[in-house]
């Protein structure tokens, strides 16, 4: 979309951005910061000890796990944590962040009459 500000015109996306880290692929921080960081990689297809640059079932979708809903607290992403990979969109702890990322982003300025 279009976003109009005084004569000038901008060019607009609806896109949220979280941190996620591509050491251990959890939501919430990005590598460098990453609390894992002394332990080996995780890779985001196979939740194997490797970088995911180079999984030898990247293109394999039916070998994919996703470590974020592995871990997650929540019963039915865990249970279905082999349906998908940990940088599928369709995530559901993805789709979570996202969700509370939108509950808590302020889309109107108060300032606006």
């Amino acid at each position: 979309g279009n976003i109009y500000l005084g004569n000038s015109r901008y060019q607009f996306r609806d896109r949220f951005h979280f941190k996620h880290c591509y050491h251990c692929q959890m939501v919430g921080h990005i590598s460098p910061d990453c609390p894992d960081k002394d332990k080996p990689a995780v890779c985001m297809f196979c939740m194997k000890s490797h970088r995911s640059n180079t999984c030898p079932v990247k293109e394999d979708t039916s070998k994919h796990s996703c470590v974020r809903c592995l871990a997650s607290k929540h019963g039915k992403e865990a249970e279905n944590y082999k349906t998908h990979n940990s940088g599928d969109l369709k995530c559901p702890v993805f789709e979570r962040e996202i969700t509370r990322l939108k509950e808590n982003t302020e889309f109107m300025s108060k300032n606006v009459m």
